[in-house]
C-alpha cells in the first residue's frame, strides 16, 4: 500500500481566475516588453547621480539595476504610459 492516500476532492473543478481570459498575441507580448525596456531606460536616468536610492552604498549599481528591472517590468505590465497598446495596434494593423 502507498504511503499517501487517496486523493479525496472538495467538490466540483473551478477554472483558475483569468482561465477565460484571452491570451495575448505575440505582436501584444513583444510591445508590453517594449514598453518595459523602454521604462527600464527612464528609470536608470532617473535613478543616476544623486538621484540614486542606494547612492554611495556598496554594490549600489546591482541594486539599481534589480530596481529599475522590477519597476519596469511592472509598470508596463499594468499598463505603463500606454505605449504597448498603440504598439501592438500598429503591428497587428
Amino acid at each position: 500500500m502507498s504511503p499517501l492516500g487517496p486523493i479525496s476532492g472538495g467538490g466540483p473543478l473551478e477554472a483558475a481566475p483569468g482561465a477565460g481570459a484571452k491570451p495575448r498575441s505575440q505582436a501584444a507580448e513583444a510591445a508590453k516588453k517594449f514598453e518595459g525596456l523602454l521604462l527600464s531606460q527612464l528609470l536608470k536616468s532617473a535613478f543616476s547621480g544623486e538621484a540614486s536610492p542606494f547612492k554611495g552604498s556598496p554594490g549600489a549599481g546591482v541594486y539599481e539595476g534589480f530596481l529599475e528591472t522590477y519597476l519596469a517590468e511592472h509598470l508596463a505590465e499594468q499598463g505603463g504610459f500606454g505605449f504597448a497598446d498603440q504598439i501592438a495596434a500598429q503591428l497587428e494593423g
